[in-house]
């Protein structure tokens, strides 16, 4: 039964649906998480862990963060040289996603994570 239940779920959502019946599938769900810490989906992944699924957390044995670096298109609207970047909103972009990780981290309970892998994604 159990290796016929593990080839039939194949997606996340197929995970999903069985974790609202089956509390047994919650650390399956949980083992490997990835991150995109450019992305807002790592904002809305610290929310709902912090209100909702923090004790899930101790399920997990891989956490991967992948970075990107933040460019914006070239600030337009500036008179002296239109095709500078706007080094202010990269510069927030940068701490934001430095708070983010810290605070996700932070959900973590200690001694739960196997391997750990932080990478930095280039253009």
């Amino acid at each position: 039964m159990k290796k016929r239940l593990n080839q039939q779920i194949t997606t996340n959502r197929d995970l999903r649906a069985l974790c609202l019946n089956s509390k047994r599938a919650i650390p399956r769900l949980y083992k490997h998480i990835n991150i995109l810490l450019w992305h807002r989906s790592a904002f809305v992944f610290y929310q709902q862990s912090y209100l909702r699924g923090r004790d899930y957390l101790r399920h997990t044995r891989n956490l991967v963060i992948e970075h990107q670096e933040i460019t914006y298109p070239h600030n337009s609207s500036a008179r002296e040289d239109p095709y500078k970047s706007n080094e202010a909103a990269v510069k927030l972009g940068e701490d934001l996603n430095l708070v983010t990780l810290m605070a996700v981290l932070q959900l973590f309970p200690p001694d739960v994570l196997r391997d750990f892998r932080y990478s930095d994604l280039e253009d």
